[in-house]
């Protein structure tokens, strides 16, 4: 990051060609690797000990039990009957993980990466978002005086060219508590015939990870998509 600001900003006084820019010190945001050094640095053994109130230094040094939740039932993260949103809340029988996360999240509150927000903090695993619908219709923009209604097979075409993934305005707009996703369906009955239903069981949590945003598709040989995961940018072990 340093090499980066001292070869492009406007105060930098090393060598640039022509065809770097020239940019205001400011514009560069050091928070991500600011916050990947607070992450490698931070016990989080330590923590999750702290979570269960030890406090002898005898057994602060003895192996942590490892966190393990089951993912059951599915819950809808605004009202049911119109959301877009459905996700799965991890359940751990010792009762560490919510304090644990609570205590990572005030760790990179104090050093300044999270913005305030009040909201209460909602551990889950998203079953469904309707935000990455394929084919749905681009949203209308905010300003829509003197907008044409387009034909009937004007809109049909926009809907079926509209790109896979959510733009990037979108992706704000389609997370969270407060989303507000241009696809939204009536969850009651799937909630219904979900409340039991068992999505993993025993699953071990031995990291936590700063990641890239977004899911990044995994495909196979022929170039079919096959899998996403997110790209892991920093970790610590955890139990």
């Amino acid at each position: 990051m340093k090499e980066f600001k001292d070869a492009v900003t406007s105060t930098s006084h090393s060598p640039a060609g022509d065809d770097l820019p020239k940019i205001h010190p400011k514009a560069i945001r050091p928070e991500l690797e600011q916050a990947m050094k607070l992450l490698k640095e931070f016990d989080g053994n330590a923590l999750l000990r702290s979570t269960v109130g030890v406090a002898s230094p005898s057994v602060s040094e003895s192996p942590v039990t490892p966190l393990t939740i089951d993912l059951q039932g599915l819950v809808s993260m605004h009202d049911p009957q119109k959301t877009s949103i459905l996700y799965s809340a991890p359940h751990d029988p010792t009762e560490r993980l919510y304090p644990f996360c609570l205590a990572v999240q005030k760790l990179f509150k104090d050093a300044g990466f999270l913005v305030d927000d009040n909201r209460e903090l909602t551990l889950h695993a998203t079953i469904m978002n309707t935000i990455y619908a394929k084919g749905r219709a681009k949203r209308p923009p905010k300003n829509t005086q003197r907008q044409q209604t387009p034909e009937p097979d004007q809109s049909a075409r926009a809907s079926a060219e509209a790109p896979e993934g959510p733009a990037i305005n979108d992706r704000a707009a389609g997370h969270g508590p407060e989303a507000d996703a241009p696809l939204k369906i009536d969850a009651t009955h799937l909630l219904e015939q979900y409340e039991d239903f068992v999505w993993a069981k025993d699953v071990k949590l031995d990291r936590i990870a700063i990641c890239e945003m977004g899911a990044k598709k995994i495909t196979d040989a022929e170039f079919r998509v096959v899998d996403e995961e997110y790209k892991e940018m920093a970790r610590v072990a955890i139990g």
